[in-house]
């Protein structure tokens, strides 16, 4: 992006960098098409400071999905509210665990009632709702 007054004030460079030095920053999460590659939709945020993570912009371009879209995302995004808040829209989501949770083994014993090879019923806890989430959502 282009160092420009304007650019510096959205986007701050580093703090650590001395004066004179460096580039405004963005994080950019994007939503593609899956077809040709074409991006429907990106948040930008500033790189650093409260609401610039990648996890509080991926919330943001919601309305590119739909009903009986699949959304395949990064593990980075495998937490229980923002996964939760995708299939009651209608949109399923394709996703590795998060790093920090326990890897889920699919070989062995399938549940009972149903399902073929490879199916497996996996139970995640509630965890308590944020405080930046409304009873409703």
């Amino acid at each position: 992006m282009p160092d420009t007054p304007a650019n510096q004030r959205e986007y701050p460079k580093q703090e650590k960098l001395p004066a004179g030095v460096g580039f405004p920053l963005m994080r950019l999460v994007v939503v593609f098409g899956p077809g040709v590659g074409t991006a429907l939709d990106a948040a930008p945020g500033r790189f650093q400071g409260k609401g610039s993570g990648e996890v509080t912009l991926f919330r943001s371009p919601d309305d590119v999905l739909d009903p009986g879209d699949v959304l395949p995302a990064d593990r980075l995004y495998a937490n229980f509210w923002d996964v939760a808040r995708l299939p009651a829209r209608g949109v399923d989501t394709v996703m590795r665990p998060h790093a920090g949770r326990e890897a889920v083994n699919f070989r062995g014993r399938r549940r009972k009632g149903g399902g073929g090879p490879g199916d497996k019923r996996v139970c995640r806890r509630k965890p308590q709702r944020p405080s930046r989430m409304t009873a409703e959502a």
